[in-house]
């Protein structure tokens, strides 16, 4: 049987216009875009750790459009690393060797002299895939194709940006493992803390939903307060995020609704919680 490679599919660049509108924030003090910059001069790969629907995805997005380079994006989960370097396809007189995503990440880095990779909640991909993706993510940055032995290897004059994003081991965020030792001290560790209420309203504002009448300044009034009530209970199976009072105002302007934002807030908690944030909704003024 002889082998085949088949080619490399075009390149992913995120178009600004297909984006929701993004809010430039700090990690440490610094612009998140100003730490991208900085990680692909220095190839060093980044982790953003926060809860979910407060921009951690949309910055990478973002980035990539506003510099128009290659993303590729990889959802981490029960998946072994030899999935992500290649996957052989047994054909009647030959083998296919597809390039898995890492590899693809690798290619379109030499291909375009800059290309990123995320690495979508990172904490959920099994210790023994954490394992073999350590010799990726450090200095050496290459990659071994199995079949033929293949040495994909970055040129000095190529850069690869690596992100990846994780939740915190809590709330309800199942499936997930704690990062070995070996590939978290590889990556520079960023918290992403919620949105503060004027970062939410000049969100709102980019989107075209800021309140018009005073009836939906209390509607966001008493969505930032749920928010918070949502974050500070740490117990709790679900945060109302910056990401959920978007999708929430952009309900409200339509259908002008309590009862139908109570619905969809409370469908987000596991059932035993509903109750009590149901409650929170009426006290709120929902």
């Amino acid at each position: 049987m002889s082998e085949v490679y088949l080619p490399p599919v075009e390149a992913f660049i995120p178009k600004p216009d297909s984006l929701p509108p993004f809010l430039n924030y700090k990690v440490g003090g610094q612009y998140i875009t100003d730490i991208y910059d900085w990680a692909m001069e220095e190839q060093q790969p980044i982790l953003l750790e926060g809860l979910h629907g407060e921009g951690k995805t949309l910055s990478v997005f973002y980035y990539c459009a506003k510099k128009q380079i290659p993303l590729v994006v990889i959802q981490c989960g029960d998946i072994s690393f030899k999935e992500l370097i290649s996957v052989p396809i047994l054909k009647e007189k030959s083998v296919e060797i597809v390039y898995g995503l890492f590899t693809l990440a690798f290619l379109y880095a030499k291909q375009h002299g800059r290309a990123c990779l995320l690495l979508e909640e990172l904490n959920a991909l099994p210790p023994t895939t954490q394992k073999e993706l350590n010799a990726s993510t450090d200095f050496k940055r290459m990659v071994i194709v199995p079949e033929t032995r293949e040495v994909i290897r970055l040129p000095q004059e190529s850069k690869l940006l690596i992100v990846g994003t994780q939740n915190p081991r809590t709330r309800g965020y199942l499936g997930v493992y704690t990062l070995n030792m070996d590939l978290r001290s590889r990556f520079l560790i960023f918290n992403v803390y919620p949105r503060t209420d004027e970062e939410v309203k000049k969100i709102l504002e980019m989107n075209k939903i800021s309140p018009q009448t005073p009836e939906d300044e209390t509607i966001l009034n008493a969505l930032l307060k749920i928010k918070e009530a949502t974050r500070k209970k740490m117990e709790s199976s679900y945060y109302v995020s910056t990401r959920d009072i978007v999708n929430l105002m952009k309900l409200w302007h339509k259908f002008k609704s309590k009862h139908l934002l109570r619905h969809v807030i409370t469908a987000k908690f596991d059932p035993e919680e509903r109750p009590a944030i149901k409650e929170l909704c009426e006290s709120v003024g929902l």
